[in-house]
């Protein structure tokens, strides 16, 4: 099932603001038909909510993602820049959005997403040391 989100705004920003590099996507554009999604959220222990990590990554346009992670004790929200490889997509750090800054190694992609079948999937060294996830896709 394919999404597309329209609305320009996210937080009060206009995406005009956004500052991408001229060649990030160049001739690699993320083909819409093939690869648009809207919202994945993803929960670790889904029987304990109240330890649950929950995470939110947000489609906001061919090059911005949004990945939000919230908890009882700590959260973070990161604005990644979407790129295209292989296998499918790679968000890479752009710039904070939330209360704590990102400490690790900027020059790794933060998440790889990527479809087998009808499902995506990702791996991230943010979520669950890296392991393959099953993303649960959200209207």
């Amino acid at each position: 099932m394919k999404f597309k989100r329209t609305l320009r705004t996210y937080w009060g920003l206009n995406y005009d603001q956004y500052t991408i590099p001229t060649d990030f996507n160049k001739n690699n554009s993320i083909n819409e038909d093939e690869f648009t999604y809207y919202l994945f959220k993803y929960r670790t222990k889904p029987d304990d909510p109240m330890d649950a990590l929950k995470y939110r990554i947000e489609y906001i346009d061919n090059d911005i993602v949004v990945i939000n992670m919230d908890s009882r004790n700590d959260s973070f929200e990161y604005e990644c820049l979407q790129k295209k490889s292989q296998k499918g997509v790679e968000l890479h750090y752009k710039k904070n959005t939330g209360i704590n800054e990102f400490t690790g190694d900027r020059s790794k992609p933060l998440m790889k997403i990527y479809k087998k079948g009808d499902d995506f999937y990702a791996t991230s060294p943010l979520i669950e040391d890296g392991k393959e996830i099953k993303l649960k896709e959200e209207e």
